[in-house]
């Protein structure tokens, strides 16, 4: 008996089957053969064709060659406060261009779905919303852009919904969790570690997509008694996921058939049932194999184009829109909004902000605390906008000038704008925020699976710009500047295994990247500041402080830790070090870590202004008392006020100095004997150079 083991993972894509409720639009499939019930706003480029159709005979056919095609509309009752589902086909010919919308209007408020040229033939195109106040929609579909060509429209549908389409009641989708704590994003399809299997595959048999190395458990083919099985793991933890064992007699046909074998679960390994499938002995050749497949998600393709109100508070026409918003759509807010309350972002939607969104004037009062609390704890702070309560995820925020409005003094205090507690698996990108009493941007410590990208931050008053508590964030191109206070730090980056690349502070009062290991909220609980990264980052002008301080204070409490962090990084004309390690307080350890930095021109200051023998390029501080241990690396470091390296107070460190030519010799205390500092003279950068020689010799602003 022949049979060969073939395993094979297959996508499967479905379009989202609807509920057969009754089509409130008149007339959405064109098979009348006519316009009837639309009002046509250009009847020559508007017209009803046989030539191409969805479903059916018929179905409209748009166009032009200058450019517009002017509404035609339909006005549709609807009862309100209700929950609609809104559809309709769409097929672009070769060569289009331009846009084709569909745009509702009820309430105060215009959806739309906007369709650009493919060659995709026809496309569905599906968004789900609440009717608010309304009980009646208009419907108008027109084209745009330098429209030129021809498209074909049918099947318009608008009809009553029910879960799973609202939104409370949409599942959370286990592979996407699963591809979040493994960065592959959800594109099942990929193979992100290039070891021949989709990412799909090593999801549904337990391998690792980041590591070829690791590919999962296999299907496997054994004989048990006079018996063949065919065993493999199963997922069972997601009902989206199937398994299938298909048979075929002869590869040649390619038919392969449901086996409808007998199943036997062997036992159960964390989120895997261990399965076998008991394979007849008849004499025939056959051939097996299993098939996973998950079928597609329904995409909403709508979204909410908002305007401000004109008067003094926006926040109840925004809130009430976030209220009703189903997953996957869009909010558009175009224009100026003022807030006085604060916003709650619900969870599974995109927020573009096309203007600005500005506290109003005294503001602080209406505002709601918002933040961590917990036993002896408590991190609350007045709100500009939050997720909703018990934690939000699949958010992605993007565009717009967030404004603190703090310049007359009317928000003077302890207010944090944009403030997550438990925010997960979001994108918040390009985005100012500005002008804040107290924090710009937080992510708290239930934040995790973030992704930041270009987000600037200026002007924190009393606070911070940009801060992150969480764990397993990643940070790209993002820069936090301008926080004017004494003790004002740029980035607060009180987090774990956090990743930033390329990221910025500058001219800041505080530190530019302050670590201080004390729990927000808290007046005895140390933080855990712990294996983050820091990649090809600057920190520069920081008036008040270092480019980057690792810091375990005296009240920094109990569980206080520094481990395993690597810092990337140019620092250069700070007050204090470029990079600082400090540790008052025993019981606690600054240890292992990891150093690339070029570091010049640091002042060599204390926090008061003085003159600090501890300061310098690469400082550390532990009151001659207090653990610091196992600094690693390598640096470029010249005319740094004091010394260059200084890891006297510190034990088991070795670093490689490097000192280009033509610059002034670097000062250097190694401190006691564990330490080893080697200093090396470099002419030019080459490939055998580390990261801070390229960086020294790829500079600009050199004095």
């Amino acid at each position: 008996m022949r049979i060969p083991r073939l395993v094979e993972m297959l996508m499967a894509g479905s379009m989202a089957v609807m509920p057969a409720f009754a089509n409130q639009i008149q007339n959405g499939s064109f098979e009348t053969g006519t316009t009837t019930d639309w009002t046509v706003g250009s009847p020559s480029e508007m017209t009803i064709s046989s030539a191409a159709a969805s479903d059916g005979i018929y179905s409209l056919r748009l166009q032009t060659a200058d450019g517009t095609i002017a509404s035609t509309t339909q006005l549709i009752p609807v009862q309100a406060n209700t929950d609609y589902v809104f559809t309709y086909d769409i097929n672009y010919s070769s060569g289009s261009t331009g846009e084709v919308t569909a745009k509702l209007t009820f309430d105060g408020l215009t959806l739309k779905t906007v369709t650009t040229n493919s060659t995709d033939g026809w496309t569905r195109r599906q968004t789900w919303f609440n009717s608010r106040n309304a009980t009646q929609i208009q419907l108008d579909l027109y084209a745009t852009n330098n429209f030129n060509g021809l498209v074909y429209a049918d099947n318009f549908s608008l009809a009553t919904m029910a879960p799973p389409y609202a939104y409370e009641t949409w599942r959370v989708d286990t592979y996407k969790l699963w591809a979040a704590l493994n960065a592959v994003g959800d594109h099942p399809e990929e193979d992100k570690d290039n070891d021949g299997l989709n990412n799909l595959y090593e999801y549904a048999f337990a391998g690792n997509p980041t590591n070829a190395l690791n590919q999962g458990t296999a299907p496997t083919f054994m004989q048990a008694g006079n018996q063949f099985v065919y065993r493999s793991l199963q997922r069972n933890n997601d009902t989206n996921l199937t398994y299938r064992v298909e048979v075929c007699t002869n590869l040649l046909s390619g038919v392969w058939t449901d086996a409808g074998l007998v199943t036997v679960t062997n036992g159960t390994v964390g989120d895997f049932n261990d399965i076998g499938y008991v394979i007849p002995t008849n004499g025939s050749s056959l051939y097996v194999r299993i098939k996973s497949t998950r079928p597609a998600e329904s995409l909403n393709d709508g979204w909410f184009e908002l305007l401000p109100s004109g008067g003094t508070n926006d926040h109840l026409i925004i809130q009430n829109t976030l209220n009703k918003l189903h997953k996957g759509a869009t909010l558009k807010l175009v224009g100026n909004f003022i807030i006085r309350d604060t916003l709650y972002l619900p969870s599974n939607f995109r927020w573009i902000l096309e203007g600005s969104l500005s506290l109003a004037n005294n503001a602080r009062n209406n505002l709601d605390r918002v933040g961590w609390v917990a036993p002896g704890i408590d991190a609350r702070r007045y709100t500009g906008i939050s997720e909703k309560p018990g934690g939000a995820g699949n958010i992605d925020m993007s565009g717009g000038i967030y404004n603190g409005n703090n310049y007359s003094g009317s928000n003077s205090n302890t207010i944090r704008f944009i403030n997550f507690v438990s925010a997960t698996n979001c994108y918040f990108h390009d985005m100012v925020i500005t002008n804040v009493s107290d924090d710009n941007f937080t992510l708290g410590p239930g934040c995790n699976n973030n992704i930041c990208r270009n987000l600037l931050s200026t002007y924190s008053i009393r606070g911070n710009a940009l801060t992150d508590k969480g764990d397993h964030n990643k940070w790209f191109d993002c820069i936090a500047e301008y926080c004017i206070g004494d003790d004002g730090d740029g980035w607060t980056p009180k987090c774990r295994h956090s990743e930033f690349y390329r990221c910025i502070a500058r001219r800041n009062g505080g530190p530019g990247f302050g670590m201080y290991c004390r729990v927000d909220g808290a007046s005895d609980r140390g933080e855990a500041i712990d294996g983050n990264r820091f990649y090809a980052c600057e920190s520069y002008q920081n008036w008040g402080g270092c480019g980057f301080s690792f810091n375990i204070a005296d009240n920094s409490g109990a569980g206080a830790s520094i481990r395993s962090n690597y810092i990337q990084a140019v620092c250069y004309s700070n007050q204090q070090s470029g990079v600082r390690f400090r540790n008052a307080l025993t019981g606690t350890a600054v240890a292992a870590n990891e150093v690339d930095l070029f570091c010049w021109g640091n002042r060599g200051l204390d926090g008061d202004g003085n003159p600090s023998t501890l300061t310098g390029g690469l400082g550390t501080d532990n009151g001659e008392l207090y653990t610091i241990t196992g600094i690693t690396g390598s640096m470029v470091s010249f005319d740094n006020i004091n010394s260059d390296v200084n890891i006297a107070q510190a034990s088991n460190c070795t670093i490689t100095v490097y000192r280009p030519t033509g610059e002034t010799a670097p000062v250097l205390k190694p401190g006691p004997g564990s330490n080893i500092t080697t200093l090396t003279n470099v002419s030019a950068a080459g490939p055998s150079h580390p990261w801070c020689v390229h960086a020294y010799y790829n500079a600009t602003n050199i004095p």
